[in-house]
């Protein structure tokens, strides 16, 4: 006997309610970021804003490879690296403490390049200890504690806000004249366009937009460089002694045990 239409539709029915409840037996959640070696072309879409600056692992502050040999997470689409499968699982185990510890970290490393003295949100003066907060792994610092729901209402537009203002802040004086991701002379070759854009609160020249790859992979170590040229540039005499850049320090602090 063949099986008539009724049955299959039924039967198909039958299928998609298993489907679901299968997935939660197996634990898995909907819309769950799951931990990836690397950034591909689907999770870097979703990303919010700056890639993970921190030279640290975001779990226990181990020194982070690059990224196709690190794992990478989507919080609610913002980044976040880790040295390990094991770490990443254990920050969703005590994630408020973790992002805690990652804030903390970030407000520390871009705090002394921040280009304004008002809030992004408001215009207001910023006053002596406004409200930090990371947004898309920025820096955006608030006038007062009502001004995070303005913010958050819109906050790729305010963060494209301190880009303009970094970028005016330290393109006269920005002391490097090769790109940072190939070390060619920037503006050397007539049919590259060279591009900038900013990271962590640091104007970054490259010479063109394709570039913006390496800074991607291993966006600390970039950093550093950028630092230690902007360190040699205000002493001149004393390049060779110049310090480690600030952010190779600015690591979450290692978990408790």
């Amino acid at each position: 006997m063949k099986p008539s239409l009724l049955m299959l539709v039924f039967a198909a029915a039958a299928l998609s309610a298993a489907v679901p409840a299968l997935a939660q037996t197996r634990g898995d959640k909907p819309g769950a970021a799951t931990p990836a070696k690397g950034t591909d072309a689907k999770a870097a879409a979703k990303r919010v804003g700056d890639p993970y600056t921190l030279p640290g692992c975001a779990d226990c502050g181990k020194a982070l490879k690059p990224l196709d040999e690190s794992v990478v997470k989507l919080e609610e689409g913002r980044e976040l690296r880790f040295c390990s499968d094991s770490c990443a699982g254990h920050f969703e185990k005590r994630k408020d403490q973790a992002l805690a510890r990652v804030d903390a970290a970030m407000v520390k490393d871009q705090a002394p390049l921040y280009p304004l003295t008002t809030s992004v949100v408001s215009g207001k003066p910023l006053p002596e200890k406004p409200v930090e907060v990371i947004r898309g792994n920025r820096l955006v610092r608030l006038a007062e504690q009502a001004e995070v729901a303005q913010l958050d209402k819109d906050a790729a537009r305010h963060i494209e806000a301190l880009d303009k203002a970094a970028t005016k802040a330290q393109a006269k004086a920005y002391p490097l004249k090769e790109c940072i991701g190939t070390g060619a002379e920037i503006g050397g070759d007539p049919d590259m366009e060279p591009a900038s854009f900013v990271v962590a609160g640091r104007l970054m020249k490259v010479c063109c937009l394709g570039c913006r790859k390496h800074v991607e992979k291993q966006p600390a170590k970039v950093i550093a460089q950028v630092d230690h040229a902007w360190a040699a540039a205000r002493n001149p005499s004393d390049k060779q002694n110049t310090p480690a850049a600030p952010n190779t320090q600015a690591r979450p602090a290692k978990k408790d045990k």
